[in-house]
Formats: C-alpha cells, sequence, structure tokens
C-alpha cells in the first residue's frame, strides 16, 4: 500500500460576473491559506498588544500593517520592528519546503534573544510527538492548545473547511526563555481560556 502524500488541492474557482469554465481550476498551496481574522483580533485581545509585524505573509493574507513575505524569506531576513512595542505574529508555512516549523520557532527565538523582538506568538499545528516540539517548547513562555479546530482559507477560494489537525500557540517573550511553559485551553473564537 502506498501512502500518498498531500500537499495541494485543486478547486474551481468562480470570478465575479465571470462563467467559470468546466476545466477552469487553480492550485491552492496549503503554506498560503490565511490565519481567521477572528483567531488573530481575539489572539491580541487575550496578549492585551497590538502586533506589529506578521512575519510570514503575501500582500493578499497580511495580518499586521508591516509583513515579511515569502520572497523576503523571513527565516534569512532580521525581524526588525520600529518602536518599543516590537509584537510579531506567525503563522509559518508548515511544510518542510516553506521551511518546516522547527525552522521557524528557531527563528523566533534567536530575535527574541537578539533583542529584535519582545514578543513572538505561532500559530502552529499541536504536535507534541516531534522533535521540533520538544526542541523549542522548553523556551515557551505559554502553549495554548486551540479549541476548536481552525478554520483556514485560502485568499482565491472562498471555501473555509477545519484543518485536519489541532492547532497550538507558541509564545515566546524577552525574559522568559526559561523552560517551564504554562499550557492552557483556549477558545479561539470566544477567545476565552478553557483553563
Amino acid at each position: 500500500m502506498s501512502i500518498k502524500k498531500k500537499t495541494k488541492v485543486s478547486k474551481k474557482v468562480l470570478s465575479p460576473g465571470k462563467r467559470q469554465k468546466a476545466n477552469e481550476k487553480i492550485t491552492v498551496d496549503k503554506d498560503e491559506r490565511q490565519t481567521p481574522q477572528l483567531l488573530y483580533d481575539n489572539l491580541q485581545a487575550a496578549l492585551n498588544l497590538e502586533f506589529s509585524l506578521d512575519a510570514a505573509a503575501t500582500g493578499r493574507n497580511k495580518k499586521a500593517k508591516a509583513y515579511i513575505t515569502k520572497k523576503q524569506n523571513a527565516l534569512i531576513t532580521p525581524w526588525s520592528v520600529k518602536g518599543k512595542d516590537r509584537y510579531v505574529f506567525c503563522n509559518p508555512p508548515y511544510s518542510k519546503t516553506g521551511g518546516g516549523v522547527g525552522a521557524w520557532l528557531a527563528k523566533g527565538v534567536e530575535e527574541v534573544k537578539a533583542g529584535r523582538v519582545n514578543l513572538v506568538a505561532f500559530l502552529i499545528t499541536l504536535d507534541s510527538g516531534v522533535k521540533w516540539y520538544a526542541d523549542f517548547s522548553v523556551y515557551a513562555k505559554e502553549i495554548w492548545q486551540v479549541f476548536p479546530r481552525v478554520k483556514f482559507a485560502h485568499p482565491d477560494v472562498h471555501e473555509k473547511a477545519s484543518a485536519d489537525f489541532s492547532s497550538s500557540i507558541f509564545i515566546f517573550q524577552k525574559g522568559h526563555l526559561d523552560g517551564s511553559p504554562t499550557v492552557r485551553l483556549w477558545d479561539w473564537q470566544d477567545g476565552l481560556f478553557l483553563w
């Protein structure tokens, strides 16, 4: 039995005011899916801050005014944020071609240690059985298990579907990279902590 690797799906897209041909399809790259605005807004409210940089975005799915694009490569570009409130949001590409979650978490820790960032919040998969979780959970101030499953969308496809995985939020903060994270359960739709 062979295992099929799913990285892209194909969806039909209907442009406003135009008829769609039966063979007209676009390829949807899962790494381009965007964070729901409600989750982003409730995350800022729960942290009592406003993010000043989106570290992995495009002009179409950015969440903060300042953002780093795929072309700029946030894994090698410093996350320089002006002002005293240097708060970064990052919903990184989860695929290995996008760098992999571990590389993004390593970059977040590096940016906090270098003092370019006061806080970075990562929206990532919840998978405590992988190496990156073991390597980087020790640097987190808090780890939030996200409930219910997040419904990601693509800028070109207006359908939303729950992810086939659970999500978490890793929060790295200046002065709190000591290896004793607080673990919480967070309802992203209501913005409330369940425990």
